[in-house]
C-alpha cells in the first residue's frame, strides 16, 4: 500500500479549512475526518472520514481502519489536546504515519514572541541616523500588538521600512497622514496605529482602486502581467481598516491628482462606510506608494509634497524597486531640487524617508 495522503483531523477548524485549502493549491491529497455525524465542513474535502473522540476507547483502532482505507501517511491537527495524544500514540500503533504540523500551541504562541522581539527591537534602531525624537517609544506591548495586527494583513511592507516608519512618527508633527496607494491596507493599519500612539492626526488614504491606473510600465512586463482584482482589493482594504479607524481615518476613491485638489479644499472626508472624518489639510506624513511609473511618481509628488508642513515627513516606497527605476528618479530629483528645505534623508528597506526642514 502507498501511503501519501495527510489526514485532517478534526477537519473543520479553521486553521484545518485553511490547511486543506493550500494542500489543494499545492496539488496534495488530504482526507477530513470528524468525531460529529453531520460536520458542516464535509462538502469542502474531497474524501471524507468519521473517527470518534480522542476519548473514545476505540479511537485508535478506528484511526488504524481510517489510515489503512485512505492510505494516508501523515496527519494534521490543530488541536493541542489531538496534538499529544497523537504524538504519544503514533510511534506505537502507527509507526510510518507522522504528524505535519508541530505543537499547536507552540505554533500560536511562536508568533507573539515573533512581535514582542520585533518590538523589542526597535530600541535598537541607530535614532541619530534620523533627527531627534520629540516623543518616546510607547511601551513595548503596544508596539508588539501594533506589529501583530499588521502581520496578519496581506501586503509588502519590509521590515527595515517598518522601523523606520516606527522611529519617524517619534518626531513627526502634528497634521494629516496622506497615503497615495492603498490597495489591501496593510501599511495604511501601520500608519493609522502610528498616528494614533503618536497623537499625530486622521489617516487619508487615497486609492482609485481600479484597472486604469494600477498599469505600472515595468521594464520587463512582469508587474502587469500579474492578474489583480482592483474591486476585490478595495473590499479587501474594507474589512482590514473598519475595525481599526473607530473615527481616525477615511479614503478617496480617486487617481492620485484628482484627490490631491479635493483634500486640498476639504477640511472634511465622507464614505458611507467611514462616516466623516476631519482634516487640517496640512499633512504631517506622507506615503507615496501609487502607480510606480516614472510619470505617475513625478505626478504624485507635484500634487501633494507641496501639502506637507514644515517637519513633516515624505516616504517614497520602492525607491529600491527591482522591476524599474520611476520611484529613485523622482526621488533623486526631489533631493537635488530641494536641498535647502530638507533636514535629513535616508533609505531603509526599500523606501526613502525624506523630513523636511521645520
Amino acid at each position: 500500500m502507498t501511503l501519501n495522503k495527510t489526514l485532517v483531523f478534526p477537519a473543520g477548524m479553521p486553521h484545518s479549512l485553511a490547511y486543506a485549502k493550500q494542500a489543494e493549491r499545492d496539488g496534495r491529497a488530504v482526507v477530513g475526518a470528524s468525531s460529529l455525524n453531520h460536520d458542516p465542513a464535509k462538502p469542502q474535502y474531497g474524501a471524507w472520514a468519521f473517527l470518534p473522540y480522542v476519548t473514545d476507547p476505540d479511537f485508535l483502532t478506528s484511526l488504524q481502519g481510517v489510515v489503512e482505507a485512505h492510505s494516508v501517511s501523515s496527519i494534521y491537527t490543530p488541536n493541542a489536546v489531538v496534538w499529544e495524544m497523537l504524538e504519544a500514540a503514533l510511534p506505537r500503533v502507527l509507526p510510518d504515519v507522522s504528524l505535519v504540523n508541530s505543537h499547536p500551541m507552540r505554533e500560536l504562541e511562536d508568533t507573539y514572541k515573533a512581535s514582542n522581539t520585533f518590538a523589542q527591537s526597535l530600541s535598537d534602531v541607530d535614532a541619530p541616523l534620523f533627527v531627534p525624537h520629540a516623543r518616546d517609544l510607547p511601551p513595548v506591548f503596544k508596539l508588539a500588538a501594533v506589529y501583530h495586527h499588521l502581520e496578519a494583513i496581506p501586503g509588502m511592507c519590509d521590515h527595515d521600512k517598518t522601523r523606520a516608519l516606527f522611529s519617524i512618527f517619534q518626531s513627526a508633527p502634528r497634521g494629516d497622514v496622506v497615503e497615495i496607494g492603498s490597495w489591501w491596507g496593510k501599511s495604511a493599519f501601520l500608519l493609522a496605529q502610528l498616528a494614533q500612539l503618536n497623537a499625530v492626526g486622521p489617516v487619508l488614504c487615497v486609492d482609485p482602486w481600479d484597472m486604469e491606473n494600477i498599469v505600472q510600465n515595468d521594464a520587463e512586463g512582469l508587474v502587469d502581467a500579474v492578474d489583480v482584482d482592483p474591486a476585490s482589493a478595495f473590499e479587501i482594504f474594507l474589512v482590514n481598516l473598519l475595525p481599526y479607524a473607530q473615527g481616525r481615518l477615511n479614503y478617496l476613491r480617486h487617481a492620485s491628482v484628482d484627490a490631491a485638489p479635493v483634500y486640498a479644499a476639504s477640511r472634511q472626508i465622507e464614505s458611507p462606510e467611514f462616516g466623516a472624518v476631519d482634516y487640517s489639510g496640512e499633512i504631517s506624513v506622507l506615503h507615496i506608494d501609487g502607480n510606480h511609473s516614472e510619470a505617475a511618481v513625478r505626478a504624485d509628488v507635484d500634487a501633494w509634497c507641496s501639502m506637507v508642513k514644515p517637519g513633516g515627513w515624505i516616504v517614497l516606497d520602492d525607491y529600491v524597486w527591482p522591476y524599474g527605476d520611476g520611484p529613485k528618479v523622482v526621488g533623486d530629483a526631489y533631493l537635488n531640487a530641494r536641498q535647502d528645505q530638507i533636514a535629513t534623508s535616508f533609505v531603509m528597506g526599500s523606501a526613502l524617508f525624506i523630513k523636511l526642514v521645520g
